[in-house]
């Protein structure tokens, strides 16, 4: 594994000239997925069952997103936006159930501790990547391969995530408007990431 420094430099370098894809794909997944939890919002007291189905729309974009900005650092710099919906449908069941597990499973470490609950995170950060690279595996097997693979690596995958903390502040200062440009380059990174990872997985090379 490289340093983390090396994996945003890879992220800046891809991200080069190319802002405007992700950042239309950020923009747009968020604010969908705001405007269907707004919405629920005024509802959701007197019909609990509404909070479900912002849920079956919102996970799957999350899972999109996340896909398309693999996709953009593995050189589909034109098509983000697109592949940030695409992948949240085709198909639906995949996006959806790999989520939902994913959330189950990091709320059950919450609801021991934080800590915890940050090294779910961590465990099962691969499982969107891992979901979109073998789609012969089920979406509990990708979480397993996810925690599998990152034994070892969630402390330097933590140190990622956190050298992002400064710009994350000043995207608050700016109403949440830098996340729009916060968020690929944390995920780009991320994708970087589990590229190296990926390849000294011996799984992975034993599929390939």
């Amino acid at each position: 594994m490289r340093k983390n420094a090396e994996y945003r430099a890879q992220a800046r370098a891809a991200l080069k000239g190319n802002w405007s894809q992700p950042v239309l794909a950020v923009l747009l997944v968020s604010f969908i997925c705001s405007g269907v939890e707004g919405s629920f919002t005024y509802v959701i007291l007197n019909r609990p069952w509404l909070s479900v189905l912002g849920i079956l729309i919102t996970m799957p974009l999350n899972y999109a997103m996340i896909l398309s900005l693999l996709l953009f650092f593995r050189g589909q710099k034109d098509n983000c936006v697109e592949n940030a919906f695409r992948l949240a449908f085709k198909p639906y069941s995949r996006a959806f159930l790999v989520e939902f597990f994913k959330m189950i499973m990091v709320l059950l470490g919450f609801a021991l501790l934080i800590v915890p609950g940050i090294i779910l995170e961590l465990a099962y950060s691969m499982a969107e990547f891992i979901a979109y690279d073998e789609p012969e595996i089920s979406e509990v097997e990708t979480l397993r391969r996810s925690r599998r693979m990152m034994k070892g690596h969630k402390w330097q995958l933590f140190c990622l995530q956190f050298s992002f903390i400064g710009w994350i502040l000043l995207s608050i200062i700016s109403l949440g408007i830098g996340l729009l440009w916060v968020i690929p380059y944390m995920y780009v990174s991320m994708a970087a990431f589990y590229e190296d990872l990926r390849q000294e997985d011996p799984l992975t090379a034993v599929n390939e």
